[in-house]
């Protein structure tokens, strides 16, 4: 197991090395309207539940989908990830009168949280812990980290039901996707040689399970207040739309909570 927890922390480093630059343009999926409307919505409802100044850790911050609209409604945030190439795109988008409210370490976010030295209000991530090898443990250390009262937002995760087989309605709706978005895009995206998600994306592949992450929160002391299953894998928003609202697929979940 320490050897495969040892391939899937590099082969992170290796591919994020590669996608850094581009990552936003080759990852519709999570920066097509319907998904940002959805994440904007959620950021809203978790605004009003915290005070301003408050202080968020940004796990697996990547090149900053949570970290910037955080910094934007005014939090102070930390953001850790393992990937120095991705945090180095990250810092440059940081705007220069809100660098005094962001804070940037390149570390393995387990490490980090077992540091400890600091508590937050609110902890956060998106489509990170089905990247890490022991993900349940370092959901439940991270916690650790929450304060009273504090709150946590988990998005864009793969449900067990990911990779299920597709309706044939939802392949005819992959096809026209993935036509519409090359047509959309042609000459525009870059193609990206040595790309391989079975070990970066570890358990996509190996059954990722919502329930185990549902668990672990209220082991922890969290109240679930919103879960969404949804689905936006399609690269176009108004296809993951479709995707969610007439098929109702749900191929991926998020998670609002608060401690107790």
């Amino acid at each position: 197991m320490e050897d495969l927890r040892r391939q899937i922390l590099e082969e992170n480093i290796r591919l994020h090395k590669i996608e850094a630059r581009y990552y936003d343009r080759i990852h519709p999926e999570e920066f097509n309207w319907f998904e940002q409307g959805r994440i904007w919505k959620d950021l809203r409802f978790i605004r009003l539940k915290l005070n301003k100044g408050s202080n968020v850790l940004d796990l697996g911050c990547g090149t900053g989908n949570l970290f910037l609209k955080f910094l934007k409604l005014g939090f102070n945030v930390w953001g850790v990830d393992i990937s120095e190439d991705m945090v180095s795109v990250l810092r440059e988008k940081i705007p220069e009168q809100m660098q005094d409210r962001a804070k940037l370490f390149v570390r393995n976010v387990d490490e980090f949280i077992a540091e400890g030295g600091k508590s937050f209000d609110c902890i956060v991530s998106s489509s990170v812990l089905h990247h890490l090898p022991d993900y349940v443990d370092t959901l439940g250390q991270a916690l650790k980290l929450l304060r009273p009262g504090g709150m946590i937002y988990i998005t864009h995760e793969p449900t067990k039901d990911a990779l299920a087989p597709d309706s044939f309605l939802r392949k005819i709706l992959w096809q026209l996707d993935n036509l519409v978005f090359n047509m959309v895009t042609l000459g525009r995206i870059p193609v990206l040689k040595g790309r391989n998600f079975h070990l970066s994306d570890y358990h996509l592949y190996h059954r990722f399970d919502e329930e185990k992450i549902i668990a672990q929160c209220r082991k922890s002391q969290i109240k679930i207040i919103k879960l969404q299953k949804y689905s936006s894998v399609m690269r176009l928003g108004f296809f993951c739309w479709l995707d969610s609202r007439i098929i109702k697929s749900k191929r991926q979940f998020s998670i609002i909570g608060q401690k107790a």
